[in-house]
């Protein structure tokens, strides 16, 4: 294809993002990471390993205790009940996590230790 051709494309989907639906989950273990594009902004993606399937994402600045904390919140209601996060170890995951959840577990991921 061509340049032009990639680019009308590329700006098509930026246009007409795909809506993520949460799935009722009442299992479910979670693995959050966040990944920085130039330190400048963060996809944060919040994956449910039992059923394989992104139940949510953010784009933000940051891993912010607040957006997650909001993030969790949202997941509850649509009826994602979680027994267990895994995450980098950054204390907003864990704090935001006992505030929503505070029956589940935290594990710090061994690929991040």
């Amino acid at each position: 294809m061509s340049l032009s051709t990639i680019q009308r494309e590329i700006n098509r989907l930026l246009g007409t993002p795909p809506e993520i639906q949460i799935k009722p989950s009442p299992e479910c273990h979670l693995l959050i990471d966040g990944t920085y594009f130039k330190r400048t902004n963060c996809l944060v993606v919040y994956f449910d390993n039992d059923l394989k399937y992104f139940q949510l994402c953010r784009y933000s600045k940051t891993e912010h205790k607040d957006e997650i904390e909001q993030d969790l919140r949202r997941l509850k209601r649509g009826g994602v009940n979680i027994l267990s996060v895994t995450a980098d170890g950054k204390n907003a995951v864990r704090s935001a996590l006992k505030k929503v959840f505070p029956d589940a577990k935290f594990q710090r991921c061994l690929v991040h230790i």
